[in-house]
């Protein structure tokens, strides 16, 4: 009785798709709590505020620092949850949304970090996570 198994072996890495928001903030407006919606191209685990880095007035601010001013905007990561709004707890997922509250006028955006610890279900990091 010969009997061959076939298995799939997953080696590619997720990659960041987009990161994405409702409103854009500009130097005229003011945005206290501004949403990022970070979408991966498979589910992953592992996010947490160090993968991510804020650049206002195109300053790079790594995180977790709990705030920074970039000329008059001062800004800091308060949460990273579900899009649903529920916690991550471990499970993989594919999109997070990111909320980053500020205060003052500047530009804001939101970056992955070059020190993302963000890998898939079988352990392929993030090329941002090497």
């Amino acid at each position: 009785f010969n009997s061959t198994i076939g298995a799939t072996v997953d080696t590619t890495p997720p990659t960041l798709l987009s990161i994405g928001t409702g409103k854009l903030s500009n130097p005229t407006t003011y945005v206290p709590n501004q949403k990022f919606l970070v979408t991966f191209s498979e589910p992953v685990l592992g996010i947490d505020p160090f993968d991510f880095s804020i650049i206002t007035n195109n300053e790079f601010i790594p995180l977790p620092l709990p705030a920074m001013a970039g000329q008059n905007l001062i800004a800091s990561l308060t949460s990273i949850t579900s899009p649903d709004g529920g916690p991550l707890t471990g499970r993989p997922i594919s999109s997070v949304l990111v909320t980053v509250n500020s205060s003052g006028r500047g530009t804001l955006s939101l970056e992955l970090s070059p020190a993302a610890t963000i890998a898939d279900a079988a352990g392929n990091h993030s090329p941002a996570a090497r």
